[in-house]
């Protein structure tokens, strides 16, 4: 891709300006931001449950962090442009552990499915 920048964006993502380009000049949201927020949760929520009912899915919880050793965040983007956040955790102990950020669901959910624990009768949503 010749323009990364624009490729990390995704579709459908713009600028405030371009947004205000397309709304109406007398444009006034009906809720307050934090309303807002709990309202686009409440959406997100009844698609993401109903569409896992049509579709015969479970949701699993993907972890947030990982330990570095782990390898749920190894060769994601062989050009290092998408280096794993790193840190230390493990209050109180002699080596702390070394946790990563994790950066793809995907990874994590190939890498969990053949373990006992994740075996599913049914199809599996990564939230």
């Amino acid at each position: 891709m010749a323009d990364k920048k624009a490729d990390l964006a995704g579709p459908g993502v713009s600028t405030y300006p371009e947004v205000a380009k397309i709304l109406p000049d007398d444009y006034a949201p009906l809720l307050p931001p934090m309303e807002r927020m709990k309202a686009l949760y409440e959406i997100k929520s009844y698609i993401e449950t109903n569409l896992c009912k049509e579709l015969n899915l479970q949701m699993v919880q993907v972890p947030l962090i990982v330990d570095r050793d782990s390898g749920v965040n190894d060769y994601l983007d062989r050009d290092g442009s998408r280096t794993p956040i790193e840190f230390n955790c493990g209050l109180g102990l002699d080596t702390p552990i070394r946790a990563q950020v994790v950066q793809a669901a995907t990874k994590w959910k190939r890498m969990a499915s053949p373990s006992s624990a994740a075996r599913w009768a049914r199809g599996s949503a990564p939230t």
